[in-house]
């Protein structure tokens, strides 16, 4: 039972660290592209 909510843990916090990487790229990618000329 202990290996079984250990690994829920590490599920959630991988889960979480992809969600704030997420929202760390669309920000950079926001500021890169925010004077980049369209067409």
């Amino acid at each position: 039972m202990a290996a079984e909510r250990r690994a829920n843990l590490i599920g959630a916090g991988f889960m979480v660290a992809a969600m704030a990487a997420f929202a760390i790229e669309d920000a950079l990618i926001k500021l890169a592209t925010a004077n980049a000329p369209i067409g």
